[in-house]
C-alpha cells in the first residue's frame, strides 16, 4: 500500500450502518510510519516507552524522536496535559471545533464585505460633490461602525475557535496517552515496535479523522501485513539482547563473547525481511551477520562504552550497546578507522 497520507483520499469508511469508521488503508499507512519510527529508535526510546506508567512518562520516552520529520503520527503523546477525557468528550468538542470554524468562515465573509463597502466609500468621498458630501459622510460613519463591528465579530469568533481546538487537542492528547499506558500496563501482547505500531494507529490523529482505541487498532492491524516488519534495526537489537543474555558466567570479556556468536552466526538464512522476501529466494545473506562482522570495530567500542555508563543509565544494556553502536557508525571516520575496522573484521 502507499506509505503516503496525502495519496489517501478516503480516510473514513464509507456509507453504512453505524458510525464512519477508520479505513484499514489508513491505519496501515499510519501503522507502517510507526513500525519504522519505532524500530529504528527502539534503543533510545523502547525501554522508556514499554515502561512507562504515568503521561509524564510518556512524553520523555517520546522526546527523542519529537523532531523527526514523521513525528506527527505521535502529535497526541507529544502533547502535554492534566485533563481527562473519553472519546464521546472528543466527538463533542470535534463537532463544538466544526461548529466554531464554520462562524469564523462566516464572520471572516461579512468582515471582508464590510471592508470593502469601506473602501467604496473611501473613493466615493474623493469623488463626491459639495452638495453630496454631507450624505457620503453620514454614509461614510455608518460604513465604518459596521465594519469595527464586523472586525470585532471576527477576531471573537478566531478566539473562540482557537480556544475551542485547544481543549480538542487536550482532549484526544488524554485519550491517546490514557489509552497506550492502558495497553502497556495490560501486556496483553508483547511490547516491541510493532505491536505498539498497530496500537497507537488508530489513536486520534486529526479532527476531520475518525479514531479507535487501542485494543481495536491492534487487532485490526494486525490481520494486515506490514512491509517494514521485521525491521532490519529491531532484528539488530534482537541479536544483541540475545548474545548479551545468553553470554552465561565466564570469564571472557563481553567483547570476545560477542565475537565468538557473532562468528557463529550462519552466513546465509532464510528471507525473514520485507526486501529479502522480494527476491523470491531460499537463502539470502544473514544481513545482521553482515552489519555486526563488518563492523565489530565500532561493536566493541560501543560495548566498552556501556559498560562504563551503565551505572548512570537505567537502560538495560543491549538497549545501549545499540544505541552507542548506532552513534560510532554515524561518526566520520579517519584512515586509522577504516584500517583498524578492517583487522576486526570477521568475515
Amino acid at each position: 500500500m502507499s506509505n503516503s497520507f496525502e495519496n489517501l483520499t478516503q480516510p473514513m469508511s464509507g456509507p453504512g450502518p453505524g458510525r464512519p469508521t477508520i479505513t484499514d488503508e489508513w491505519l496501515d499507512v499510519k501503522r507502517e510510519r510507526l513500525v519504522s519510527m519505532l524500530s529504528s529508535h527502539w534503543p533510545a526510546i523502547g525501554w522508556q516507552l514499554t515502561t512507562a506508567d504515568s503521561r509524564e512518562k510518556l512524553w520523555r520516552a517520546l522526546q527523542p524522536v519529537k523532531d523527526h520529520p514523521d513525528s506527527g503520527v505521535f502529535s497526541r503523546l507529544l502533547h502535554p496535559t492534566t485533563v481527562e477525557a473519553d472519546a464521546f468528550t472528543i466527538r463533542r468538542k470535534r463537532l463544538m471545533v466544526e461548529d466554531a470554524s464554520k462562524n469564523r468562515f462566516y464572520a471572516q465573509k461579512q468582515c471582508d464585505k464590510r471592508i470593502e463597502a469601506c473602501r467604496e466609500i473611501e473613493t466615493a468621498t474623493a469623488q463626491a460633490t459639495p452638495d453630496q458630501m454631507e450624505y457620503v459622510q453620514r454614509e461614510f460613519t455608518c460604513r465604518r461602525a459596521e465594519c469595527q463591528n464586523a472586525r470585532q465579530h471576527l477576531h471573537n469568533a478566531k478566539l473562540c475557535e482557537r480556544d475551542l481546538e485547544n481543549e480538542l487537542a487536550d482532549a484526544e492528547a488524554a485519550y491517546s496517552q490514557d489509552e497506550l499506558l492502558e495497553f502497556i500496563k495490560k501486556r496483553k501482547y508483547a511490547l516491541h515496535p510493532l505491536n505498539l505500531a498497530n496500537a497507537i494507529a488508530g489513536l486520534p490523529f486529526a479532527r476531520d479523522l475518525s479514531f479507535v482505541g487501542v485494543w481495536v487498532s491492534r487487532e485490526r492491524c494486525a490481520k494486515i501485513e506490514s512491509d517494514h516488519w521485521p525491521h532490519i534495526h529491531y532484528e539488530l537489537f534482537k541479536r544483541i539482547e540475545s548474545i548479551w543474555n545468553d553470554r552465561g558466567p565466564s570469564n571472557t570479556s563481553a567483547v570476545e563473547v560477542f565475537r565468538e556468536k557473532i562468528a557463529a552466526l550462519p552466513k546465509t538464512v532464510k528471507p525473514t525481511i520485507p526486501q529479502q522476501k522480494q527476491t523470491k529466494k531460499k537463502r539470502v545473506p544473514n544481513l545482521i551477520r553482515q552489519q555486526l562482522g563488518e563492523n565489530f570495530f565500532y561493536l566493541e567500542q560501543a560495548i566498552d562504552k556501556s559498560l562504563k555508563c551503565a551505572g548512570t543509565d537505567p537502560r538495560p544494556m543491549p538497549f545501549l550497546i545499540l544505541e552507542k553502536f548506532d552513534e560510532f557508525l554515524a561518526k566520520p571516520r579517519t584512515a586509522v578507522d577504516q584500517v583498524l575496522a578492517t583487522a576486526r573484521k570477521i568475515t
